[in-house]
């Protein structure tokens, strides 16, 4: 589900012009420079979490929803020559307001549940000795709701039918209407009828 995801976060970000792809991680290695800007979707090392269903679905049967630990870099570096720090994070910061927009339109398209854990700034390890900070790196940690349903193996769920012809027969159908205090009754015969 996270490549998903992350298809459609490059998909709604490059539609309004951010350039940056999403990679799948983690990345097969370390950071050694801020001049390959990019975001990476993996999952969370700290985990999932799970809730019960906020809504019932008859079939397949919603047993519960798991939290898929999610968490989000963006590797950032404004291209302006000799620009400092905060022109970094300035960047970075515009490219997460784009993120997150395209999260919550995401989770709302697909009805998923979407919580925004916690965000900040970070230092990469092997880029801590640079004298110079080229860029910005801003991790972003998220949980995207994933309905676990009741269903065999191979993705099967409970048989379901068909009401009326062709389906389950209707044996009796029974007319009611509404009493307001201040009406007559009236008793009439029911009209039973059969459908095949």
């Amino acid at each position: 589900m996270l490549h998903e995801i992350g298809t459609e976060i490059q998909t709604t970000i490059n539609g309004r012009l951010c350039p940056l792809p999403v990679v799948d991680g983690p990345e097969p290695t370390d950071t050694v420079t801020f001049a390959r800007e990019r975001i990476v979707l993996e999952y969370d090392p700290s985990g999932d979490s799970f809730a019960v269903p906020r809504a019932q679905r008859p079939n397949p049967s919603h047993r519960m929803t798991r939290l898929i630990g999610c968490k989000l870099t963006i590797y950032a570096q404004e291209v302006t020559p000799n620009a400092m720090a905060f022109e970094h994070r300035r960047r970075a910061e515009h490219i997460l307001d784009q993120v997150l927009v395209a999260l919550y339109e995401g989770a709302a398209q697909r009805a998923n549940q979407l919580e925004i854990v916690r965000g900040a700034f970070v230092q990469p390890i092997d880029l801590a000795g640079s004298p110079v900070q080229g860029g910005a790196v801003y991790e972003l940690y998220f949980k995207f709701g994933r309905a676990v349903f009741t269903q065999d193996f191979p993705g099967n769920i409970a048989p379901t039918g068909t009401v009326g012809p062709g389906g389950i027969g209707v044996v009796t159908v029974a007319k009611a209407t509404r009493y307001r205090p201040g009406d007559s009754i009236t008793v009439v015969p029911s009209d039973a009828e059969t459908v095949g």
